[in-house]
């Protein structure tokens, strides 16, 4: 399983059968391809657990979500929830961006929202 210890951008917690993951900064993420594959692996081996059955995605920081962001989100992240099985996926961060991220995610088996509030994203993903 990867490992987010070396990790100043990405965290993860568990809540039941949710798992958590906050991003600090969703573009140093993005900008870092082996921190983003790390991430991306971690979520991958720990979501696709029989155990997780939702997940919520915390973006704590972002300086644009400009075209080539949404794009990428929407090619890869819709893809990762889709590999993953999980049954929700919901989106948190500031202002209009969990909307923005969660609107991206185009997925046929996995439920998503973007929320404003961690503690309403893990109740709605439980």
């Amino acid at each position: 399983m990867a490992s987010l210890k070396q990790l100043d951008s990405v965290a993860h917690e568990r809540h039941g059968t949710v798992g958590v993951w906050k991003i600090s900064n969703l573009n140093k993420l993005l900008d870092d391809e082996d921190t983003e594959e790390t991430a991306v692996q971690h979520y991958r081996d720990v979501a696709g657990g029989d155990e997780i059955t939702g997940s919520v995605v915390v973006i704590e920081e972002y300086d644009s979500l400009d075209a080539d962001v949404q794009e990428h989100i929407a090619e890869a992240w819709s893809r990762l929830a889709e590999e993953a099985g999980v049954e929700k996926s919901a989106y948190v961060a500031d202002g209009i961006g969990g909307m923005a991220i969660e609107s991206n995610i185009e997925t046929e088996t996995v439920q998503t929202e973007s929320f404003k509030s961690i503690d309403d994203a893990i109740s709605w993903a439980s």
